[in-house]
């Protein structure tokens, strides 16, 4: 599963935890505010200016409950995203989905090309 249907999941599963009335209501608001589901990856900072307007604080609630299930998504420890925020941990999870994998065979020394 890619990195932006496990955020697309995630938002989800923490809009959920209210209700579906109250989700598909925070995501008709998020369309009045040019946001749709998918584009939430990238407009990470609208998308948590919005809700603010929308929750105050309590998107902090919604935040914890994202970064939590997107860590869990993304195998990523939660101790290396405590503290975070949302957009922290949404850079973290990209890096580590484009870092190279540890499992691919490391070139010698002086064996390029040979």
């Amino acid at each position: 599963m890619d990195t932006r249907q496990n955020f697309a999941d995630s938002v989800d599963l923490a809009l959920g935890v209210m209700g579906t009335g109250v989700k598909e209501s925070i995501y008709y608001y998020l369309k009045e505010h040019s946001i749709s589901r998918d584009e939430i990856p990238e407009k990470l900072q609208e998308f948590r200016e919005a809700l603010r307007e929308l929750l105050g604080y309590g998107v902090k609630v919604l935040e914890k409950l994202i970064i939590k299930d997107l860590a869990r998504k993304s195998g990523i420890s939660l101790s290396k995203v405590e503290g975070k925020d949302l957009v922290e941990v949404a850079e973290i999870v990209s890096y580590r989905t484009r870092k190279p994998s540890s499992s691919r065979r490391k070139e010698k020394p002086g064996m390029r090309g040979a």
